[in-house]
């Protein structure tokens, strides 16, 4: 069998991959709602309004927790903080910056973005709200990882978390996103950590996967009802509704590593192009929305039914998701050349 290349945690490549495709997913109502005039009761997008909420939460589950399991296993100790920031910041920012000057230039919030701020001022546009969380939680990450003990890192972790639900409250700081997948976030630093632990709840996972399988579908469920039906107010509050939210993604998270983990190796024969969009992944993230929306106002000028109707429909996903390939593909090997990187897939 053939083994994927070294330095690469296999399971994780596959995870990445997973978790961008459920992201794009996830957004793909933007055309089709500007397909017959805006009409929003054709089957298409009933059936993707229905799945895309959850199919995006589960996508930025993976993306965070991957990013604190690898942020730790490859910074598990910090003895030069400039150093690491600096080389956050030549990940995240050179395509970030790119997107923003070339499409949002003339957004009056352009600066807030740029900088990173919209998560923390919980700012109105959230366009890239990922971007705000993950410069929010790697500023954050020096506290977390020079703890000396777990008790210490949860409770340093629990002191940010605890921050920012109350300045959210009083000051309407920080955006809703940015606190319910800290906790993610922090999951995947303490899986990284504490391998011994996770090695041992690894061994339990395998012995009653399709009982995990189960009560996390029950959990999920009963989430799902409560949003659908409006009963939030009504059964929970908000703040338990957030909890609930929370040991979902947290356990969610958990179980997928632990699943590719187990399972990852089936999916060998598919090396090259996992590894392909788990490399460009965060390129993705950052275009396919701009190219979705460019194609979406081409398309309010379409009106189609029947057998036309599926072929406008056909074609412009197929030409999106090519554009947003290829121009992802390119940039960040763009950004690779410029910076004499080699190619790696994670932004850690």
């Amino acid at each position: 069998m053939e083994t994927p290349p070294k330095k690469i945690i296999w399971e994780f490549e596959v995870l990445r991959a997973l978790a961008i495709i459920f992201v794009v997913l996830s957004h793909v109502d933007i055309m089709l709602s500007h397909i017959n005039g805006c009409v929003s009761s054709d089957s298409y997008q009933a059936i993707i309004k229905a799945v895309s909420i959850p199919i995006g939460e589960t996508g930025n589950c993976l993306f965070f927790f991957i990013s604190g399991y690898l942020l730790y296993t490859n910074n598990g100790r910090i003895t030069d903080l400039t150093r690491f920031y600096f080389r956050r910041f030549t990940r995240i920012y050179p395509q970030y910056l790119l997107v923003l000057l070339l499409f949002f230039h003339s957004s009056k919030d352009v600066f807030i973005q740029a900088a990173g701020l919209q998560g923390v001022l919980n700012y109105s546009n959230q366009e890239f709200w990922f971007i705000g969380a993950i410069v929010l939680y790697y500023l954050t990450y020096p506290l977390l990882v020079n703890a000396d003990r777990l008790v210490h890192l949860i409770i340093t972790a629990c002191s940010i978390l605890f921050g920012m639900v109350l300045l959210h409250y009083s000051l309407n700081l920080f955006f809703i996103g940015d606190i319910l997948y800290y906790g993610v976030f922090v999951a995947g630093i303490v899986f990284a950590k504490e391998s011994r632990y996770a090695d041992v709840i690894y061994g339990y996972f395998k012995n009653h996967e399709v009982h995990i399988y189960g009560l996390m579908l029950l959990f999920a469920s009963f989430a799902a009802a409560l949003r659908y039906w409006k009963l939030t107010y009504v059964v929970a509050s908000p703040i338990v509704m957030s909890m609930l939210f929370l040991v979902i993604s947290i356990s969610g998270g958990i179980a997928a590593y632990f699943a590719m983990r187990k399972h990852g190796n089936q999916l060998i024969k598919y090396q090259k192009i996992i590894t392909i969009i788990a490399y460009c992944s965060y390129s993705i993230y950052l275009i396919h929305s701009v190219i979705f929306s460019e194609i979406a106002s081409d398309l309010s000028y379409i009106h189609a039914a029947g057998i036309a109707y599926d072929i406008a429909t056909i074609t412009a996903l197929f030409i999106s998701f090519s554009a947003v390939f290829l121009a992802s593909y390119y940039m960040q090997s763009l950004q690779d050349w410029l910076t004499n990187a080699r190619k790696k897939t994670a932004i850690h």
